[in-house]
């Protein structure tokens, strides 16, 4: 038999248990206390000290959040710890937290009531004075630190540098200092920590000097947190009966707060210039061709080697604008990536970029390389100014054996040479009797006339025998010349000698093919083959468009050539076209 049991008793019941719950609520937050201290108070001004939260219940870490309590105050860290007893059956819990803070600017400030677990703390008063004489607070003190900027007044993306010294009177067990802080900003450390001794009432302090490049993203006015040491010294214990055991001690110190103003860029800056603000910067240009210097007159093909640096101080490699390969007429131009790095010198941080062009001539005439400009902002004159390098202007001359011939003197007739033809007499002055003989004269001429076009079409015949034979004579060595030099260009391919299979193309190009332009573009032209014009620029690239990356492929550029002069001869049409290319394989 199933009892059912009423609803209003199940209401009834639930109501009790909600009624218990809440009174142990209740209970349980009577009992819960939170007691705030202070270690020091008052305290100097930018010097540390520690807030101490003491709870009497178990507590998540991360019901304390200091950041948006203690605004007035610097949080530099927070640590939390539990602790739970059993004593005759009763459980006891304990959560503390303790938060390092840096007093402010001297004067009154309170720290509020603090609430957890719905329980609040006392509010305290705390006491900020200024610092008084330097060495007289340094020598009351085992640790301590001081900052300094080298100015106070940037433009923005400028760098400045912030020096931090740690004094300490102790021996050092451990420790390590933590960055300055700033929003929108680049912080890095520049070289290593220099450590020096000195003498400060009487009291030697170890000194270690660090150097940080701080670099504003954002203009207006800022305040930099200056760097803070955490670590541990080395004390005496007086109470021990062993004086040469000592123990350790956490020590916390902080510089104080600096205020920065970062100018925005100025009005007059180019638009269309990356802005950067350095103390000094320049630019060089350095001509090369098989790596010696170049002359004032070069062959048409021949490689050139344009080295552009871009050298700044004041600035990391990240802010160097990047250069620009220039735009030559009448040459081929091959860029690599820019490379930039960057070195300390004289305190300094010292940014280059280095971008490396190769340039190909492809016509006789004069090259121009015009000159490049990069405007800067000098930081302490406040002035633009330009790096630039000067233009420069070369001879290019066409290769060896293909010099435009000189024009033919013509030869001058009788009507155009400076000497009279045969003289001519006036019909006046000729006797009578001449004038009957005209006809015999002229049938005479006639006849002469007739054997010499005689004799001229004889020579003319001969003449032609010869030529012939001398064609035939040229044709039948020019098979084996052409042979010798494909011979030279596939062992060069089978070696994967770029620098060779280069040199043996070029004078191929130049003997049997008769190019006036024999670089890889010219040849590549004259073929029109698409997989052979592929496999010369890819030579190209490995020769001097990249990081003179190694050449591999001096098969695949033969198999090339050798399908390019077929496809050539197949395309020409006629006899007498077989003559322009030499045969691949001639008997």
């Amino acid at each position: 038999m199933v009892t059912l049991i009423p609803t209003r008793f199940i209401l009834l019941l639930f109501t009790a248990m909600l009624l218990a719950g809440s009174g142990l609520a209740q209970a349980v937050s009577d009992d819960t206390e939170v007691n705030a201290s202070v270690d020091k108070n008052p305290v100097i001004a930018g010097e540390t000290f520690v807030l101490t939260l003491t709870v009497n219940d178990a507590v998540s870490a991360n019901s304390w959040q200091p950041g948006a309590e203690l605004g007035a105050f610097r949080v530099l860290n927070t640590s939390t710890s539990s602790n739970t007893q059993i004593i005759n059956g009763e459980v006891s819990r304990t959560t503390a937290f303790r938060t390092l803070l840096q007093a402010p600017a001297p004067g009154s400030y309170e720290i509020p009531a603090i609430t957890l677990n719905n329980a609040s703390s006392q509010p305290i008063e705390l006491q900020v004075v200024a610092a008084g004489d330097d060495a007289s607070q340094a020598a009351q003190r085992d640790v301590f630190m001081k900052a300094s900027i080298d100015t106070r007044e940037v433009y923005l993306q400028q760098q400045l540098k912030l020096n931090a010294r740690l004094y300490l009177a102790a021996n050092l067990q451990s420790g390590n200092i933590i960055p300055p802080q700033l929003d929108s900003a680049e912080i890095s450390q520049l070289g290593s920590d220099k450590e020096t001794y000195e003498i400060i009432n009487g009291r030697r302090f170890q000194v270690f000097q660090r150097t940080y490049l701080i670099t504003p993203q954002r203009s207006g006015e800022l305040t930099i947190k200056g760097p803070v040491f955490n670590g541990q010294i080395a004390v005496s214990s007086p109470g021990s009966i062993f004086s040469s055991f000592s123990s350790t001690e956490q020590v916390t110190t902080a510089t104080e707060d600096i205020p920065l103003t970062v100018l925005p860029v100025p009005d007059n800056w180019p638009a269309d210039a990356q802005w950067l603000p350095v103390q000094l910067a320049t630019l060089s240009l350095e001509l090369a061709a098989d790596d010696e210097e170049v002359s004032t007159a070069i062959p048409v093909g021949q490689p050139l080697t344009l080295t552009y640096r871009l050298t700044v101080v004041g600035v990391s490699p990240d802010q160097l604008p990047r250069l620009q390969p220039p735009t030559i007429e009448n040459a081929s131009v091959y860029a690599e990536t820019p490379q930039s790095a960057s070195t300390e010198r004289n305190n300094s941080l010292i940014a280059q970029q280095v971008l490396t062009v190769a340039v190909i001539p492809r016509a006789a005439g004069t090259l121009t390389i015009p000159e490049l400009r990069i405007p800067w902002f000098n930081t302490a004159t406040g002035r633009i100014q330009y790096a630039s390098t000067e233009p420069v202007q070369l001879r290019v001359t066409a290769p060896q054996g293909l010099q435009p011939a000189p024009p033919e003197t013509p030869i001058a007739t009788s009507g155009e040479s400076g000497q009279p033809a045969a003289a001519e007499i006036p019909a006046a002055a000729q006797p009578e009797a001449m004038k009957t003989w005209w006809p015999m004269l002229a049938a005479l001429f006639a006849i002469l006339w007739l054997i010499t076009m005689l004799i001229a079409y004889r020579l003319y015949q001969r003449q032609g025998a010869q030529r012939k034979a001398s064609t035939t004579a040229d044709h039948d060595q020019a098979p084996a010349g052409a042979a010798a030099q494909l011979k030279k260009i596939k062992q060069a391919c089978e070696k994967n000698d770029a620098m060779a299979v280069e040199h043996a193309l070029r004078d191929w190009a130049q003997q049997q093919l008769r190019l006036t332009d024999p670089s890889f573009a010219g040849i590549a032209d004259h073929f029109g083959h698409t997989p052979f014009r592929s496999q010369l620029n890819h030579l190209s690239n490995c020769r001097y468009g990249g990081k003179h990356s190694d050449w591999l492929e001096g098969k695949a550029l033969w198999r090339a050539l050798q399908a390019a002069i077929r496809s050539k001869q197949k395309g020409n049409n006629g006899p007498s076209d077989d003559s322009s290319l030499p045969q691949l394989y001639p008997r």
